[in-house]
């Protein structure tokens, strides 16, 4: 019955991000930052306890692991951008810096 009720989760949890995100129409490349770290957190948090529940201690960790590097990898990219000075993409050289050569 717990197997039923872990495959019934992870069914809506698709069906729920196939209808909530081709919704999404953030404004900046940050709020889709935040939408994903966000996403990420909740669906490593419900998996975690839906795979504790169901008596998969490993798969709960497994997955609340990857879904919550997920999250602080979106989380660390959003604070580099917002290190970054304005105007100037990530890794982008300044004019007047040349390569040692």
């Amino acid at each position: 019955m717990a197997d039923v009720v872990i495959y019934g989760v992870m069914g809506l949890s698709v069906l729920l991000m196939l209808w909530i995100v081709p919704r999404i129409v953030p404004k900046t490349p940050a709020w889709l930052l935040v939408l994903i770290a966000l996403g990420c957190a909740a669906l490593a948090a419900g998996f975690f306890y839906a795979y504790q529940w169901a008596g998969y201690p490993v798969l709960a960790y497994i997955d609340g692991i990857t879904f919550g590097l997920f999250a602080v990898q979106a989380a660390f990219s959003l604070w580099l951008r917002r290190l970054a000075p304005s105007g100037e993409p990530l890794g982008a050289r300044s004019a007047g810096e040349s390569r040692a050569g």
